[in-house]
């Protein structure tokens, strides 16, 4: 076991190196990926130094903070950091990714080496603390103290609907916080959603905006036909899900846009040279959100790119070994595949078909949140896991509708600890997984995850299965996410995750106007949900 690790870009070879050096005449026992011997499997022994590695430093620069080429290094940060043993330097004057700014780094620009300089002094000495378990991962140690106002709150919170219940008449709880009467709500009203239709309309209202964008751009998209980048069909269909109604005027065009972009090969959407798992899966949505049938070739094709075990892969001509298993893809095909079992005049034998393949999915995302003893990760039976609480969140929202009758409550329970700390809605964070393909070649899914919106959801789609308090958490998150800039400027710099964020806050919103209408002892599973 190494003291340890370094991370790292190419680009910042010369300057890691004095790094490396001064910490190991420190006497540390450094890795980094010179020590990987030639002809090793790389992935692999980065992934096993990582894991194993007391204490990882993570070096930003202008290289590793770019939001792509930048995307293996802030992926092993995201280890780091759950892992509890992250440690940051900035080796240029520039800001950390905005997740990871929420602890100092200690700024090294312009160090040459000198192992007295007070910066490097505190590294050193911060960086033994964390191997040694007395220390936090920032300079100063802001993070590990921050929890206990989190959890004071919480206590107040719980004490206050307490009191408010032993309190006589229905005034008490006027005088209350939003979200302590939130919890007097639910632990009052059980089967009641707490939320009123009004709440719920005013949710809708402030995604008008967000919608209207996205609207603007599927049009742009839609009709310059010399827009031609590899991620066309994947940008359109995206782009249009969230807001069919908005484009009806455009349906026309649409339609006739998509049926242009369809490889002839497959009878399906390619990113690149690849039948893309996610551009397919979205022009279902898209194509349902038209009431419309997506095309029969598109949904064949999905349905053989599912493996044995259940899961699709970034793309669909994935080999069929346990590496590739997706769990984002999964899930959002199950959510895709529902919403076309929701249209009329189905051909019989494909609706069985997609039957059978939500099914056999459906049980796949069971084991891996069953299994998962943390967050869920990714690719969860790869050598490099993405961890996250919105890939929990894509799960049980997918689930709520395929397997309705499962209990949902263990994992949302976890998910929910997450919402006191939601990240904005424009955070990501990359797979970053080689999945190999049937003809040899390999796809490398650097897809960028949002968290922030599928964690809402997810939660909100498990509310049934949770207690009154954990209810009230949720619903009180639900509130502060609605109550964010929904048409900003940092959710819009990047088109596709504002897209995707505004789906599933929509989906949220009509989710809750199902649990509002029937209840929540009423399951709202199914296809047509």
């Amino acid at each position: 076991m190494s003291d340890l690790f370094i991370s790292y870009k190419r680009e910042d070879f010369a300057r890691v190196a004095r790094l490396v050096d001064a910490l190991a005449a420190e006497g540390f026992d450094v890795w980094w990926d010179q020590k990987i011997p030639p002809g090793a499997p790389w992935e692999a022994a980065i992934t096993e130094a990582l894991d194993k590695a007391r204490c990882v430093i993570v070096c930003w620069s202008a290289a590793s903070t770019h939001p792509q080429t930048g995307a293996k290094v802030q992926v092993e940060a995201r280890v780091a950091n759950d892992s509890g043993k992250l440690l940051q330097v900035k080796l240029d004057e520039i800001a950390q990714p905005l997740f990871f700014r929420q602890w100092q780094a200690a700024d090294l620009s312009g160090w040459t080496g000198d192992r007295s300089n007070d910066r490097f002094r505190m590294i050193a000495r911060a960086a033994r603390e964390i191997i040694e378990g007395s220390g936090s991962q920032s300079f100063p140690s802001a993070p590990a103290q921050a929890k206990r106002p989190q959890r004071r709150r919480r206590l107040r919170l719980y004490a206050a609907a307490a009191v408010a219940l032993l309190l006589i008449g229905g005034g008490a709880a006027a005088i209350l916080s939003p979200d302590a009467r939130l919890a007097v709500c639910t632990l009052s009203n059980p089967d009641k959603l707490c939320l009123s239709q009004g709440e719920l309309d005013g949710f809708e209202a402030r995604l008008a905006d967000a919608k209207a964008r996205l609207a603007q751009r599927a049009v742009f998209y839609i009709n310059d036909r010399r827009q031609n980048f590899p991620s066309i069909a994947w940008a359109i269909t995206q782009l249009a899900a969230p807001n069919a109604e908005g484009l009806s005027a455009h349906k026309a065009d649409f339609n006739r846009r998509m049926a242009d972009l369809i490889n002839p090969e497959c009878g399906c959407l390619v990113y690149g040279p690849a039948p893309h798992t996610m551009s397919n899966a979205w022009m279902l949505v898209a194509a349902a959100a038209f009431n419309d049938r997506a095309p029969a070739t598109i949904i064949d094709a999905i349905l053989a790119g599912q493996s044995a075990e259940g899961w699709w892969s970034s793309t669909l001509d994935a080999v069929d070994e346990p590496d590739n298993g997706a769990t984002y893809a999964t899930a959002f095909v199950i959510l895709a595949l529902e919403k076309q079992l929701a249209l009329d005049g189905e051909d019989p034998a494909r609706a069985e078909a997609m039957r059978r393949a939500i099914d056999a999915a459906s049980l796949w995302l069971v084991h891996q949140a069953s299994t998962a003893s943390g967050f869920m990760s990714d690719y969860p039976q790869s050598l490099r896991k993405l961890t996250n609480p919105g890939i929990d969140g894509q799960t049980l929202a997918a689930l709520a509708v395929s397997k309705p009758e499962i209990d949902l409550g263990g994992r949302a329970k976890k998910l929910s600890t997450s919402l006191a700390k939601l990240p904005p809605l424009w955070t990501t964070a990359s797979s970053d997984v080689l999945v190999m393909r049937r003809n040899n070649a390999q796809y490398y899914d650097d897809f960028r995850h949002i968290s922030a919106a599928w964690t809402v959801l997810g939660s909100a789609s498990a509310l049934p299965d949770l207690g009154a308090l954990e209810r009230a958490r949720v619903l009180a998150a639900v509130r502060r996410a609605f109550a964010r800039d929904l048409a900003s400027t940092e959710l819009f710099e990047r088109e596709w995750v504002a897209a995707e964020a505004i789906f599933a806050l929509g989906e949220t919103v009509k989710r809750l106007k199902a649990m509002e209408e029937k209840g929540l002892d009423k399951p709202f599973g199914g296809a047509g949900s």
